[in-house]
């Protein structure tokens, strides 16, 4: 993981020098690759720990009398990432809007994005209309949705119990993310609504506010129908 993005790193910047080296000599990859990771991992930690100062409030924990059989519900179908509907019940055509990401979004926009919004670009560049309209990285989801899941681990006992975040454990939720949403992108079928919802995370991540609204390999609940384009 890594390496594909020092690589990708490389192409981006167009530095195939850079890349060239970092496929031929191992010892180079290893001190950039360590470096790497170490940073991803103290930005792992700061979002792991503002993610969990929010989890009690936004799955309303204290007026649950069960609190780890709401935590397994939310965990068993990724309910945790929909966002609710006007009867305070997940609405299956709000994927990745629950506010509990919608506010873990707006904290990794604030510490570590709000100086490459430029980079926020729409999926649909051959659309008049959309094309104008930015898009919050389909990576950026994928981290906050992990980050608000091991947040929720904290309290699948019923009661919070503190945990050292490692962020190996978390590497397969956000592989499994990265697929569903770069799926909702390419198929002809929902790549409007995925770009109308990468639209409004956007929005709601970048126009920040104190109370934002809007099983691991299970999207049973995701109403791809009942989305809005």
């Amino acid at each position: 993981m890594i390496l594909n993005a020092l690589c990708q790193a490389t192409d981006t910047l167009d530095q195939p020098e850079i890349a060239d080296r970092i496929i031929r000599d191992k010892t180079y990859r290893e001190d950039l690759g360590s470096q790497l990771n170490i940073r991803l991992g103290i930005i792992c930690s700061n979002i792991h720990n503002v993610a969990n100062l929010k989890i009690d409030g936004h799955y309303n924990f204290k007026h649950c009398r069960d609190r780890g059989q709401r935590v397994k519900d939310l965990l068993a179908q990724n309910t945790f990432i929909y966002g609710l509907n006007a009867n305070e019940r997940v609405d299956g055509a709000l994927p990745y809007q629950h506010s509990a990401v919608i506010a873990t979004l707006q904290e990794i926009h604030k510490a570590y994005c709000v100086v490459h919004t430029n980079r926020y670009e729409s999926s649909i560049p051959d659309d008049p209309i959309r094309s104008k309209e930015h898009e919050v990285p389909i990576p950026m989801v994928a981290f906050a949705v992990t980050m608000v899941r091991a947040a929720l681990l904290h309290w699948q006992t019923g009661n919070f119990v503190d945990m050292k975040f490692n962020a190996d454990e978390h590497v397969n939720t956000y592989k499994y993310h990265l697929q569903v949403l770069e799926m909702m992108k390419e198929k002809p079928e929902t790549r409007k609504k995925f770009h109308r919802m990468m639209s409004n995370l956007y929005t709601a991540t970048t126009n920040r506010s104190d109370n934002p609204t809007a099983g691991l390999h299970s999207i049973q609940i995701l109403d791809l129908a009942g989305m809005e384009e």
